[in-house]
């Protein structure tokens, strides 16, 4: 049984040796660049090779351990890929290699190549890796829009937007789960910066560790923006109440779960409905508190700081020469400023921070609404280009994936009248020829899907064909007639 019922077993075995530190970042490159979720890339072979190349060749370093370069498994009916000249694109290859047979990619072929994929559970894992090496950024308003807006497009179509609310809970679950990871790693982070040997180390951790890797994105946004989203929490909290008081509205949104077999019953339904409500209610009256207790260490670590810059250089007595000499600088320039009426504003180390309930904080008035003009909707026009090249996409589709018809055509065209051949005398002479006897390879290894179109029959067969177009098992091709 494979790790966990879904991972190869032998998916940490390359972690496990002096080039741990390569696989990974290979890992994360792979699936940085074709299977994020940034765009929807099919890539092939030759591709994530290439990209494996630039990794080895920009981080020498992580190549610790020597290693024996292994040759990239050939798939079915494929030759195996020509060893690279160069040092790069052999290890490129063995990474390849080492990633395939460990179960993180696997190939499929399509085709005259070779696309790969990356399985559900390996992808699932390759996410929680760039997460953790990101460093878990959240926008804290971002949670509370999408949960406001799920709450609200409930209450206008229940039937329509039902499917929003589990997506919803799990995001405020998330969400708070973020928040809890981070209240347990603020104070490895002031030990952290508390254990630096200079002032340097100290603020580099402050800025890496704690502003850029553990806070919240928008977090200073919280505090200093009247209109953040965050204001809304208590909305949020009392419209899932409100949702869950209204007996009516629960019924829509269970009818809704079953009809889309979210809920087996409706019964079922409506109790998951109740406890995604209540958790979405209980998860925004409780965020005030761990937003303070965040703000409250924040408060803390930066008084620790600033006294340490203030007292760090008192033993130096160049600093008092340099700030007499940079006041009287500042004075020499008022002087010069106030016979032209210049007001000269200098800046300073001291930052006002605003307060939450100033004149400064109140709502700017929306401007009104210009008024929507009436204008002819304009049909858009076929484009011929467009057409023709949509024909040639699907003729090329079809090319690849040949039905029963051209199969039946192809062997016509290749097979004598009457009596039986065998697949390793015949030679494709052309791309669609290569995609129908790739697709009679396929056949054999299918139950039941030796019969090509009532006319031909696929039956296994000593030896191999072995041509410049394909390398595979030997088969024999009978007539029906013959049959």
């Amino acid at each position: 049984m494979s790790l966990f019922g879904h991972l190869d077993d032998t998916a940490f075995l390359i972690f496990s040796r002096g080039n741990r530190h390569l696989y990974a970042e290979a890992v994360l490159a792979v699936y940085r660049q074709f299977f994020s979720g940034s765009r929807i890339v099919v890539p092939l072979r030759d591709d994530v090779v290439e990209t494996l190349a630039r990794l080895v060749r920009q981080r020498p370093e992580l190549w610790q351990e020597a290693e024996e370069i292994e040759e990239v498994p050939a798939g079915r009916g494929r030759k195996p890929l020509p060893v690279p000249a160069d040092e790069v694109g052999r290890k490129a290859q063995h990474v390849y290699g080492r990633l395939l047979r460990c179960g993180w990619i696997e190939e499929e072929p399509h085709g005259f190549n070779a696309v790969v994929e990356m399985p559900s559970a390996a992808m699932a894992l390759a996410d929680q890796f760039d997460a953790i090496e990101r460093g878990l950024p959240q926008l804290f308003g971002g949670v509370v829009v999408d949960v406001k807006s799920s709450i609200e497009a409930i209450a206008l179509n229940p039937s329509a937007n039902a499917l929003g609310l589990p997506e919803a809970a799990a995001n405020a679950v998330r969400f708070t789960r973020r928040l809890r990871a981070i209240l347990s790693s603020l104070r490895a982070v002031q030990r952290a910066i508390m254990a630096s040997p200079d002032i340097k180390s100290r603020l580099d951790t402050f800025f890496e560790d704690f502003i850029g890797r553990i806070l919240i994105a928008d977090y200073k946004a919280t505090f200093s923006y009247a209109q953040h989203p965050l204001r809304f929490r208590a909305d949020v909290a009392r419209m899932a109440r409100a949702h869950a008081a209204d007996s009516a509205l629960v019924g829509d949104i269970a009818q809704a779960y079953v009809k889309n077999g979210v809920s087996p019953d409706l019964a079922t339904a409506r109790r998951e409905v109740f406890e995604q409500l209540d958790t979405i209610a209980e998860i925004f009256e409780g965020m005030t508190s761990f937003v303070s207790r965040i703000e409250e260490f924040r408060i803390r670590l930066e008084r620790r700081l600033r006294n340490t810059i203030r007292y760090m250089d008192r033993s130096d007595d160049s600093i008092t020469a340099r700030l007499a000499a940079t006041m009287r600088r500042l004075d020499g320039l008022r002087a010069r400023a106030e016979p032209h009426g210049l007001d000269l504003d200098a800046p300073t180390l001291l930052i006002a921070r605003p307060r939450l309930f100033s004149p400064e904080g109140f709502a700017e008035p929306r401007e009104a609404k210009a008024p929507i003009r009436l204008r002819p909707v304009q049909r858009a026009e076929a484009d011929p280009v467009e057409d023709f090249r949509d024909l040639l996409v699907e003729a090329f589709e079809g090319m690849l994936e040949p039905d029963e018809a051209t199969l039946a055509a192809f062997l016509d065209r290749t097979v004598a009248p009457g009596r039986p051949t065998e697949g390793r005398w015949l030679t494709p002479a052309d791309l669609a020829g290569f995609a129908a006897f790739d697709a009679l390879i396929e056949r054999l290894d299918e139950p039941g899907a030796s019969e090509i179109d009532g006319r031909y029959r696929l039956e296994p067969a000593e030896g191999r064909h072995d041509s410049a177009w394909i390398e595979a098992p030997n088969f024999t091709i009978i007539p029906a007639e013959e049959s």
